[in-house]
Protein backbone atom coordinates (compact mmCIF):
# COMPACT_ATOMS: atom_id res chain seq x y z
CA UNK A 1 0.00 0.00 0.00
CA UNK A 2 1.01 3.26 -0.40
CA UNK A 3 1.46 6.09 2.08
CA UNK A 4 -0.55 9.10 2.62
CA UNK A 5 1.74 12.32 1.74
CA UNK A 6 0.11 13.34 5.59
CA UNK A 7 1.23 9.75 6.75
CA UNK A 8 4.41 10.00 4.81
CA UNK A 9 5.08 13.71 6.16
CA UNK A 10 4.17 12.76 9.70
CA UNK A 11 6.63 9.68 9.91
CA UNK A 12 9.58 11.54 8.63
CA UNK A 13 8.78 14.36 11.32
CA UNK A 14 9.08 11.86 13.89
CA UNK A 15 12.02 10.06 12.36
CA UNK A 16 13.27 13.85 12.51
CA UNK A 17 12.66 14.72 15.90
CA UNK A 18 13.94 11.40 17.40
CA UNK A 19 17.64 11.42 15.57
CA UNK A 20 17.53 15.24 16.65
CA UNK A 21 16.63 14.24 20.55
CA UNK A 22 19.44 12.04 20.24
CA UNK A 23 21.81 13.69 18.33
CA UNK A 24 21.29 17.01 21.10
CA UNK A 25 21.80 14.75 24.13
CA UNK A 26 24.80 13.59 22.74
CA UNK A 27 26.55 16.97 22.02
CA UNK A 28 25.79 17.76 25.62
CA UNK A 29 26.96 14.54 26.61
CA UNK A 30 30.43 14.76 25.03
CA UNK A 31 30.84 18.65 25.98
CA UNK A 32 30.69 17.39 29.28
CA UNK A 33 34.24 15.91 28.63
CA UNK A 34 36.23 18.66 29.50
CA UNK A 35 37.96 18.67 25.78
CA UNK A 36 38.99 15.35 25.49
CA UNK A 37 36.30 14.61 23.29
CA UNK A 38 34.88 16.43 20.40
CA UNK A 39 31.73 16.23 18.30
CA UNK A 40 32.90 16.46 14.64
CA UNK A 41 29.86 16.26 12.55
CA UNK A 42 27.02 18.39 11.85
CA UNK A 43 23.46 17.23 12.30
CA UNK A 44 22.53 13.42 11.03
CA UNK A 45 22.24 10.23 11.92
CA UNK A 46 26.26 9.23 11.68
CA UNK A 47 27.91 11.10 14.99
CA UNK A 48 31.40 11.42 14.11
CA UNK A 49 33.41 11.71 17.47
CA UNK A 50 36.91 13.22 17.66
CA UNK A 51 39.59 12.26 20.41
CA UNK A 52 41.42 15.81 20.84
CA UNK A 53 44.38 14.14 22.29
CA UNK A 54 45.01 10.53 21.08
CA UNK A 55 46.05 11.84 17.41
CA UNK A 56 45.55 8.42 16.44
CA UNK A 57 42.25 7.15 15.27
CA UNK A 58 43.14 3.18 16.13
CA UNK A 59 43.83 4.26 20.00
CA UNK A 60 40.89 6.19 19.85
CA UNK A 61 38.61 3.12 18.99
CA UNK A 62 40.50 1.44 21.35
CA UNK A 63 39.29 4.16 24.18
CA UNK A 64 35.59 3.39 22.85
CA UNK A 65 36.07 -0.30 22.61
CA UNK A 66 37.81 -0.72 25.95
CA UNK A 67 34.48 0.45 27.73
CA UNK A 68 32.38 -1.84 25.35
CA UNK A 69 31.37 0.74 22.44
CA UNK A 70 31.85 0.05 18.92
CA UNK A 71 32.94 2.44 16.25
CA UNK A 72 34.30 2.90 12.93
CA UNK A 73 37.32 4.17 12.04
CA UNK A 74 37.29 7.73 10.51
CA UNK A 75 39.40 7.11 7.75
CA UNK A 76 36.94 5.07 6.23
CA UNK A 77 34.86 8.01 5.36
CA UNK A 78 37.34 10.17 4.27
CA UNK A 79 39.09 11.39 7.37
CA UNK A 80 43.05 11.28 7.90
CA UNK A 81 43.66 9.01 10.85
CA UNK A 82 46.14 11.53 12.32
CA UNK A 83 42.61 13.39 13.03
CA UNK A 84 41.38 10.81 15.65
CA UNK A 85 38.33 10.69 14.57
CA UNK A 86 35.60 7.35 14.73
CA UNK A 87 31.98 7.07 13.75
CA UNK A 88 28.67 5.74 15.34
CA UNK A 89 25.28 5.90 13.92
CA UNK A 90 22.43 7.18 16.36
CA UNK A 91 19.45 5.52 14.38
CA UNK A 92 19.38 2.28 16.49
CA UNK A 93 16.32 0.82 18.44
CA UNK A 94 15.70 2.95 21.92
CA UNK A 95 16.90 0.16 23.66
CA UNK A 96 19.95 -0.48 22.14
CA UNK A 97 20.48 3.61 22.08
CA UNK A 98 20.20 3.98 25.77
CA UNK A 99 22.55 1.19 26.53
CA UNK A 100 25.26 2.92 24.12
CA UNK A 101 24.11 6.38 25.62
CA UNK A 102 25.00 4.68 28.85
CA UNK A 103 28.28 3.34 28.24
CA UNK A 104 29.56 6.61 26.75
CA UNK A 105 28.29 8.62 29.86
CA UNK A 106 30.16 6.33 31.67
CA UNK A 107 33.68 7.12 29.58
CA UNK A 108 33.27 10.42 29.43
CA UNK A 109 32.16 10.83 33.29
CA UNK A 110 35.88 8.94 33.58
CA UNK A 111 37.49 11.21 30.98
CA UNK A 112 36.37 14.02 32.92
CA UNK A 113 37.30 13.22 36.28
CA UNK A 114 40.86 11.96 35.29
CA UNK A 115 41.37 15.34 33.72
CA UNK A 116 39.80 17.29 36.57
CA UNK A 117 42.41 15.45 38.63
CA UNK A 118 45.19 16.33 36.80
CA UNK A 119 44.77 20.21 36.88
CA UNK A 120 43.54 20.20 40.54
CA UNK A 121 46.84 18.40 41.21
CA UNK A 122 49.15 21.18 38.64
CA UNK A 123 47.12 24.08 40.10
CA UNK A 124 47.40 23.45 43.81
CA UNK A 125 50.90 22.28 43.77
CA UNK A 126 49.72 18.16 45.41
CA UNK A 127 47.70 19.87 47.67
CA UNK A 128 50.21 22.93 48.99
CA UNK A 129 49.08 25.85 47.39
CA UNK A 130 46.03 27.55 47.30
CA UNK A 131 43.20 27.90 43.87
CA UNK A 132 41.40 30.93 42.76
CA UNK A 133 39.19 31.43 40.13
CA UNK A 134 38.50 34.55 38.28
CA UNK A 135 34.69 34.41 37.08
CA UNK A 136 35.17 36.61 33.53
CA UNK A 137 30.95 35.73 33.04
CA UNK A 138 27.67 34.51 34.41
CA UNK A 139 30.01 33.56 37.33
CA UNK A 140 29.31 36.67 38.88
CA UNK A 141 25.91 35.73 40.20
CA UNK A 142 26.16 34.57 43.03
CA UNK A 143 21.79 33.02 42.99
CA UNK A 144 23.21 31.21 39.44
CA UNK A 145 26.50 29.38 41.54
CA UNK A 146 24.62 28.53 44.18
CA UNK A 147 22.22 26.62 42.14
CA UNK A 148 24.91 24.80 39.98
CA UNK A 149 26.41 23.52 43.19
CA UNK A 150 23.31 22.28 44.35
CA UNK A 151 23.26 20.25 41.20
CA UNK A 152 20.49 22.22 39.79
CA UNK A 153 17.82 21.13 42.12
CA UNK A 154 15.66 23.50 44.59
CA UNK A 155 16.77 22.31 48.11
CA UNK A 156 16.41 23.56 51.34
CA UNK A 157 19.70 24.98 53.16
CA UNK A 158 21.73 25.67 50.51
CA UNK A 159 25.44 26.01 50.84
CA UNK A 160 27.26 29.33 51.32
CA UNK A 161 29.00 30.28 48.73
CA UNK A 162 33.15 31.67 48.91
CA UNK A 163 33.47 35.51 48.71
CA UNK A 164 34.16 36.78 45.31
CA UNK A 165 36.98 39.69 45.29
CA UNK A 166 35.85 42.29 42.54
CA UNK A 167 38.99 43.42 40.77
CA UNK A 168 41.61 44.13 37.24
CA UNK A 169 42.55 41.09 36.36
CA UNK A 170 45.55 40.33 33.83
CA UNK A 171 47.02 37.69 31.80
CA UNK A 172 50.20 36.17 31.73
CA UNK A 173 52.54 37.48 28.79
CA UNK A 174 51.01 39.82 26.08
CA UNK A 175 47.73 40.15 28.05
CA UNK A 176 44.23 39.09 28.10
CA UNK A 177 40.94 40.54 26.85
CA UNK A 178 36.97 39.28 27.19
CA UNK A 179 34.92 38.95 24.11
CA UNK A 180 31.59 37.29 23.18
CA UNK A 181 32.48 34.18 21.04
CA UNK A 182 32.24 31.10 23.28
CA UNK A 183 29.36 28.94 21.71
CA UNK A 184 26.65 27.48 23.74
CA UNK A 185 25.14 26.29 21.01
CA UNK A 186 22.48 28.83 21.24
CA UNK A 187 24.18 32.41 22.27
CA UNK A 188 27.55 33.33 22.65
CA UNK A 189 28.65 33.50 26.31
CA UNK A 190 32.27 35.50 27.32
CA UNK A 191 35.26 34.27 26.65
CA UNK A 192 38.77 35.44 27.89
CA UNK A 193 41.35 34.80 24.89
CA UNK A 194 45.36 35.78 25.07
CA UNK A 195 46.35 38.75 23.07
CA UNK A 196 48.04 39.03 20.04
CA UNK A 197 51.60 40.39 20.71
CA UNK A 198 51.33 44.08 20.50
CA UNK A 199 47.63 44.38 20.78
CA UNK A 200 47.77 46.48 23.29
CA UNK A 201 45.14 44.68 25.80
CA UNK A 202 44.51 46.47 28.80
CA UNK A 203 43.45 44.55 32.22
CA UNK A 204 39.71 43.14 32.18
CA UNK A 205 37.46 43.10 35.11
CA UNK A 206 37.00 39.60 37.03
CA UNK A 207 35.56 38.43 40.45
CA UNK A 208 37.78 36.08 42.06
CA UNK A 209 37.23 33.41 44.59
CA UNK A 210 38.70 30.29 45.99
CA UNK A 211 38.25 26.75 45.24
CA UNK A 212 38.98 25.45 48.42
CA UNK A 213 39.06 21.24 47.38
CA UNK A 214 39.17 19.07 44.47
CA UNK A 215 35.56 18.51 45.22
CA UNK A 216 34.65 22.44 44.41
CA UNK A 217 36.96 22.24 41.20
CA UNK A 218 35.11 18.93 39.88
CA UNK A 219 31.61 20.59 40.54
CA UNK A 220 33.07 23.58 38.99
CA UNK A 221 34.89 22.09 35.70
CA UNK A 222 31.42 20.56 35.32
CA UNK A 223 29.90 23.25 34.39
CA UNK A 224 32.61 24.91 32.60
CA UNK A 225 33.51 21.88 30.71
CA UNK A 226 34.11 23.11 27.68
CA UNK A 227 36.49 25.79 28.78
CA UNK A 228 40.29 26.20 28.67
CA UNK A 229 42.26 27.34 32.30
CA UNK A 230 43.63 30.21 31.60
CA UNK A 231 46.29 31.50 34.54
CA UNK A 232 45.83 35.04 34.84
CA UNK A 233 46.84 37.17 38.22
CA UNK A 234 45.01 40.00 40.01
CA UNK A 235 46.24 43.54 39.94
CA UNK A 236 45.72 44.10 43.24
CA UNK A 237 46.30 40.78 45.93
CA UNK A 238 43.78 42.59 48.85
CA UNK A 239 42.61 39.98 51.44
CA UNK A 240 41.67 37.30 51.00
CA UNK A 241 43.61 37.01 48.11
CA UNK A 242 47.22 35.38 48.58
CA UNK A 243 49.81 36.75 46.20
CA UNK A 244 51.29 33.02 46.69
CA UNK A 245 48.12 31.11 45.24
CA UNK A 246 47.21 30.39 41.63
CA UNK A 247 44.69 32.04 39.78
CA UNK A 248 42.81 31.00 36.69
CA UNK A 249 39.87 32.01 34.45
CA UNK A 250 37.59 30.12 31.57
CA UNK A 251 38.80 31.23 27.85
CA UNK A 252 39.83 30.15 25.16
CA UNK A 253 43.74 29.58 25.10
CA UNK A 254 43.92 30.37 20.95
CA UNK A 255 44.26 33.81 19.90
CA UNK A 256 42.47 33.46 17.03
CA UNK A 257 38.64 33.24 17.06
CA UNK A 258 37.42 30.69 15.03
CA UNK A 259 34.02 28.97 13.98
CA UNK A 260 33.12 26.68 16.83
CA UNK A 261 32.27 22.94 15.02
CA UNK A 262 29.78 22.59 17.69
CA UNK A 263 27.75 25.90 16.52
CA UNK A 264 25.11 24.83 14.02
CA UNK A 265 23.24 27.42 14.48
CA UNK A 266 23.71 31.43 13.59
CA UNK A 267 24.64 32.07 17.27
CA UNK A 268 24.27 36.15 18.69
CA UNK A 269 24.31 38.30 21.61
CA UNK A 270 21.91 37.19 24.33
CA UNK A 271 20.33 40.08 26.41
CA UNK A 272 19.22 37.50 28.80
CA UNK A 273 22.99 36.96 29.29
CA UNK A 274 23.29 40.50 30.15
CA UNK A 275 21.04 40.48 32.57
CA UNK A 276 22.47 37.34 34.39
CA UNK A 277 25.88 39.01 34.49
CA UNK A 278 25.24 42.52 35.34
CA UNK A 279 22.03 41.03 37.44
CA UNK A 280 24.36 38.85 39.23
CA UNK A 281 26.93 41.79 40.18
CA UNK A 282 24.31 44.25 41.24
CA UNK A 283 22.28 41.63 43.70
CA UNK A 284 25.88 40.14 44.75
CA UNK A 285 25.83 38.66 47.93
CA UNK A 286 22.62 40.00 49.58
CA UNK A 287 20.08 37.96 51.03
CA UNK A 288 16.11 38.69 51.84
CA UNK A 289 15.79 36.19 53.81
CA UNK A 290 17.41 33.61 56.53
CA UNK A 291 17.16 30.96 53.98
CA UNK A 292 20.43 30.35 53.02
CA UNK A 293 19.34 31.48 49.28
CA UNK A 294 21.13 34.05 47.15
CA UNK A 295 17.94 36.63 46.72
CA UNK A 296 17.67 40.25 46.28
CA UNK A 297 15.09 42.97 44.88
CA UNK A 298 17.11 45.30 43.14
CA UNK A 299 13.85 47.27 42.55
CA UNK A 300 13.31 47.59 46.04
CA UNK A 301 16.58 48.42 46.62
CA UNK A 302 16.23 51.54 44.26
CA UNK A 303 13.01 52.63 45.39
CA UNK A 304 14.41 52.84 49.08
CA UNK A 305 17.96 54.35 48.26
CA UNK A 306 16.63 57.99 48.06
CA UNK A 307 14.31 57.66 51.11
CA UNK A 308 16.63 58.74 54.08
CA UNK A 309 13.94 56.99 56.67
CA UNK A 310 14.04 53.93 55.20
CA UNK A 311 16.92 51.94 54.85
CA UNK A 312 16.71 48.47 52.97
CA UNK A 313 19.25 47.17 55.60
CA UNK A 314 17.17 46.76 58.25
CA UNK A 315 14.66 45.25 56.29
CA UNK A 316 16.96 41.93 55.10
CA UNK A 317 18.55 39.65 56.56
CA UNK A 318 21.95 40.53 54.71
CA UNK A 319 22.25 43.21 52.47
CA UNK A 320 25.49 43.05 49.91
CA UNK A 321 28.36 43.59 50.98
CA UNK A 322 29.33 46.28 48.51
CA UNK A 323 27.78 49.16 48.33
CA UNK A 324 24.91 50.07 45.70
CA UNK A 325 27.16 52.96 44.17
CA UNK A 326 30.15 50.72 43.95
CA UNK A 327 28.72 47.75 42.47
CA UNK A 328 26.93 49.65 39.95
CA UNK A 329 30.48 50.70 39.06
CA UNK A 330 31.70 47.36 38.80
CA UNK A 331 28.90 46.19 36.38
CA UNK A 332 30.00 49.62 34.12
CA UNK A 333 33.47 48.38 34.28
CA UNK A 334 32.47 44.66 33.53
CA UNK A 335 31.17 46.31 30.14
CA UNK A 336 33.55 48.32 29.22
CA UNK A 337 36.80 46.15 29.29
CA UNK A 338 34.05 43.70 27.26
CA UNK A 339 35.25 44.27 23.82
CA UNK A 340 32.81 44.58 20.61
CA UNK A 341 31.71 42.00 18.43
CA UNK A 342 30.53 41.44 15.02
CA UNK A 343 27.64 39.13 16.15
CA UNK A 344 23.59 40.53 16.16
CA UNK A 345 22.29 41.10 19.54
CA UNK A 346 18.85 40.23 20.68
CA UNK A 347 16.29 41.16 23.40
CA UNK A 348 15.81 37.23 24.62
CA UNK A 349 13.99 38.57 28.14
CA UNK A 350 10.47 36.71 27.72
CA UNK A 351 12.43 33.55 25.83
CA UNK A 352 15.84 33.39 27.62
CA UNK A 353 18.99 31.31 25.89
CA UNK A 354 20.47 31.10 28.83
CA UNK A 355 20.20 27.46 30.65
CA UNK A 356 19.24 29.97 33.93
CA UNK A 357 17.74 32.89 33.96
CA UNK A 358 17.06 36.14 36.06
CA UNK A 359 13.72 35.30 38.50
CA UNK A 360 10.48 35.70 35.82
CA UNK A 361 6.60 35.31 36.70
CA UNK A 362 4.98 33.73 33.86
CA UNK A 363 3.48 37.03 33.04
CA UNK A 364 6.99 38.03 31.92
CA UNK A 365 7.52 35.50 29.23
CA UNK A 366 6.28 34.29 26.03
CA UNK A 367 3.58 32.14 26.52
CA UNK A 368 5.10 29.10 25.47
CA UNK A 369 7.93 29.31 27.81
CA UNK A 370 5.56 30.36 30.44
CA UNK A 371 3.36 27.03 29.84
CA UNK A 372 6.40 24.93 29.67
CA UNK A 373 7.65 25.94 33.55
CA UNK A 374 4.52 25.82 35.04
CA UNK A 375 5.07 26.39 38.99
CA UNK A 376 5.49 29.86 40.53
CA UNK A 377 8.20 30.97 38.31
CA UNK A 378 11.89 30.34 36.77
CA UNK A 379 15.07 31.03 37.53
CA UNK A 380 16.76 31.92 40.30
CA UNK A 381 18.92 34.54 39.10
CA UNK A 382 18.70 37.72 41.27
CA UNK A 383 17.37 40.51 40.71
CA UNK A 384 13.58 39.49 39.67
CA UNK A 385 13.11 40.65 35.95
CA UNK A 386 10.98 43.93 36.08
CA UNK A 387 10.69 46.84 33.46
CA UNK A 388 12.56 48.78 36.43
CA UNK A 389 15.37 46.33 36.21
CA UNK A 390 15.75 46.17 32.41
CA UNK A 391 16.10 49.80 31.96
CA UNK A 392 18.73 50.26 34.51
CA UNK A 393 20.58 47.30 33.24
CA UNK A 394 20.15 48.89 29.85
CA UNK A 395 21.48 52.03 31.21
CA UNK A 396 24.45 50.16 32.82
CA UNK A 397 25.37 48.62 29.19
CA UNK A 398 25.11 52.10 27.62
CA UNK A 399 27.30 53.86 30.20
CA UNK A 400 29.63 50.50 29.55
CA UNK A 401 29.81 51.80 26.09
CA UNK A 402 27.98 49.05 24.38
CA UNK A 403 25.36 50.48 22.55
CA UNK A 404 26.98 50.34 19.29
CA UNK A 405 29.57 47.53 20.08
CA UNK A 406 27.44 44.69 18.06
CA UNK A 407 26.67 43.94 14.58
CA UNK A 408 23.24 46.38 15.56
CA UNK A 409 22.76 48.66 18.39
CA UNK A 410 21.33 48.11 21.86
CA UNK A 411 17.80 50.30 20.25
CA UNK A 412 17.59 47.68 17.17
CA UNK A 413 17.77 44.56 19.39
CA UNK A 414 14.68 42.35 18.35
CA UNK A 415 13.01 39.69 20.06
CA UNK A 416 13.52 35.82 18.47
CA UNK A 417 10.94 34.31 20.38
CA UNK A 418 8.16 33.69 18.03
CA UNK A 419 10.57 32.47 15.64
CA UNK A 420 12.69 30.59 18.05
CA UNK A 421 9.89 27.59 18.22
CA UNK A 422 9.75 27.48 14.22
CA UNK A 423 12.39 24.53 12.96
CA UNK A 424 13.95 25.79 9.86
CA UNK A 425 14.79 29.33 10.82
CA UNK A 426 18.03 31.18 10.85
CA UNK A 427 17.83 31.58 14.60
CA UNK A 428 19.10 28.47 17.38
CA UNK A 429 15.97 26.70 18.58
CA UNK A 430 14.76 28.02 21.98
CA UNK A 431 15.15 25.90 24.86
CA UNK A 432 12.64 23.19 26.35
CA UNK A 433 11.69 24.36 29.95
CA UNK A 434 9.70 21.45 30.69
CA UNK A 435 10.05 21.09 34.36
CA UNK A 436 12.39 23.31 34.98
CA UNK A 437 12.99 24.81 38.16
CA UNK A 438 10.34 22.45 39.97
CA UNK A 439 6.77 22.81 40.82
CA UNK A 440 7.76 25.68 43.27
CA UNK A 441 10.11 28.03 42.91
CA UNK A 442 12.11 28.67 46.36
CA UNK A 443 14.16 31.42 44.70
CA UNK A 444 10.74 33.27 43.69
CA UNK A 445 9.08 32.01 46.97
CA UNK A 446 11.94 34.00 49.38
CA UNK A 447 11.24 37.08 46.98
CA UNK A 448 7.14 36.92 47.51
CA UNK A 449 7.72 35.99 50.74
CA UNK A 450 9.91 39.18 51.85
CA UNK A 451 7.81 41.55 49.56
CA UNK A 452 4.33 40.45 51.49
CA UNK A 453 6.28 40.89 54.92
CA UNK A 454 7.32 44.52 53.48
CA UNK A 455 4.70 46.02 51.37
CA UNK A 456 3.66 48.55 53.22
CA UNK A 457 6.82 49.81 53.58
CA UNK A 458 7.21 49.55 49.82
CA UNK A 459 4.39 51.20 48.67
CA UNK A 460 4.46 54.11 51.04
CA UNK A 461 3.69 57.40 49.22
CA UNK A 462 6.93 58.64 50.53
CA UNK A 463 9.40 56.37 48.86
Amino acid sequence: ATMSSSTDNDYFEYGFEKVKSRFDRLTGLIQKSAGKLERRSKFGIFFLIECTELRNETKCHELFKNSGIETRLGSRYGYDPAESIVMTCIGDYDSEFEIFYKKTEALVNKLFDDRSVAEWKEMSNDGTRRVFNSGIGSLTSFGGRQYTNSNSEMIENPENLTVATPGLISGVGPGIKRDLTYCLARYAAANVRPCEEGEGCGPILGFTFEVNNLDEYRSLRRRESSYDRLQVTPRNFQPPLDPDAYYFAWGDNSTVVEKDPRCNYNTFISQSYWDYILGGIMAWDGRLLDTGRYTWDLEAELKLHNNNEVNIDGLVTAAPSISLEERREYAVQFVNTTVASELPWYNDRRCPYTGNMNIKTADELFPTVAEQLGGNAGGTISPPSSQVVNDYIDKILRDGGWSNKAANSIDERAEPCEQSFVRDNNLPPARDRTGKFGPVNLYYSDVEIWRKTNEKVLEAEDV
